[in-house]
Formats: C-alpha cells, sequence, structure tokens
C-alpha cells in the first residue's frame, strides 16, 4: 500500500495543516474540492465538462491507488477541509516503471502558505523511501511562474517544453514545461 505517515505543518500566517494519504472514505471530499479546482484555476486541464462527480467512481479509484504500492494519492486537509491534492502515477511499462508522473492543487486562499511546499516534500521524502522511483516528473504551464519556481526551490530542473499544447481559450495557447527531480 502507498501511503504517507501523517505529518502537521505550520502556514506563514501560523495554521496548523495535515498532509495525508487520501482514504477511500475521503471520496466526497476530495470531490467537492476537485469540482471547485476545476470550475475556478486556469491551469487545471481537465475542463468542467469532463469532469464526472460520481461518488463510487471516485471511490473506487481512490481504492485502486490506495493499493498500488508505486502509486500515491494525498492531500492537504485543515479542519476538515481539503486545501491541496497531490496524485502520483508510476510509469507501466518495465523500462519506465522508475519514474513517474504527478499533479498538484492548492486551493487559491491557500497558495503562498507552504501548502504545496508541504504536499511536495511529502512526495519527495516518499519517493525517496520506495525502492523503484527514482524519478519525479510533471507538466507545468509556462505562464504559471508561481508553481515553477516552487518546483525549482525543490530541486526540480526543467527537462523539455510543448509548444502551444495547453490551449486557454479559442485561439490562445500557453507552451507546457516538462520538469523533473531524480530522487
Amino acid at each position: 500500500m502507498s501511503q504517507i505517515e501523517p505529518k502537521s505543518f505550520v502556514t506563514k500566517d501560523g495554521k496548523r495543516f495535515v498532509v495525508r494519504t487520501v482514504l477511500p472514505d475521503d471520496a466526497e471530499k476530495v470531490l467537492d474540492y476537485t469540482q471547485v479546482i476545476i470550475e475556478r484555476e486556469p491551469y487545471i486541464l481537465t475542463a468542467p465538462e469532463e469532469f464526472s462527480n460520481n461518488l463510487s467512481e471516485q471511490k473506487r479509484f481512490i481504492e485502486t491507488v490506495f493499493h498500488e504500492t508505486n502509486e500515491l494519492m494525498i492531500i492537504a486537509e485543515y479542519a476538515g477541509e481539503v486545501i491541496g491534492f497531490l496524485n502520483f502515477h508510476q510509469g507501466r511499462r518495465k523500462k519506465i516503471q522508475h519514474t513517474g508522473t504527478f499533479g498538484m492543487s492548492v486551493k487559491k486562499e491557500w497558495r503562498n502558505q507552504r501548502v504545496g511546499e508541504a504536499l511536495l516534500v511529502s512526495l519527495i521524502e516518499w519517493a525517496q523511501a520506495n525502492p523503484i522511483i527514482e524519478k519525479l516528473g510533471l507538466e507545468v504551464a509556462a505562464n504559471n511562474q508561481p508553481a515553477i519556481r516552487l518546483y525549482q526551490r525543490n530541486g526540480f530542473i526543467e527537462e523539455g517544453r510543448k509548444i502551444r499544447a495547453f490551449k486557454i481559450d479559442s485561439d490562445r495557447y500557453c507552451d507546457l514545461i516538462l520538469m523533473a527531480r531524480f530522487v
């Protein structure tokens, strides 16, 4: 099972929050969080109309990840509310099983409060303890400078760029930057 020990962190303004493994019983709060993020955040790849808020599907998905050795799904939680989310998936083919990619989001009102850093550090520590995972990868919108700085501060480097890979609207595009870190 891919799990982390729950760990307490403190925001810049002194609020204590916890980063922990997502459990199947968290399905509803994860769905609620995801719906808010998809509707409000410009850098999320899923469009609102593509999102399924089916509770039983979400619970099955969480159970599947929970029982996978080299997958990880964690949340940052404050007073029972999900304020951040990170999902890591290992490479499926034998020659890339040592790698994996992740996506991460933090509620707008909790950004610049060390929540993203706490999620990222938790992933890195988990990967360092995992005998299979050697490399963490991600894609980030080129104009999302706060996220890029966060990744760079935590040892991620740019590996490449997908030109005009992110469609903002009918006639505006953004590059996606590929970043990675060896653990």
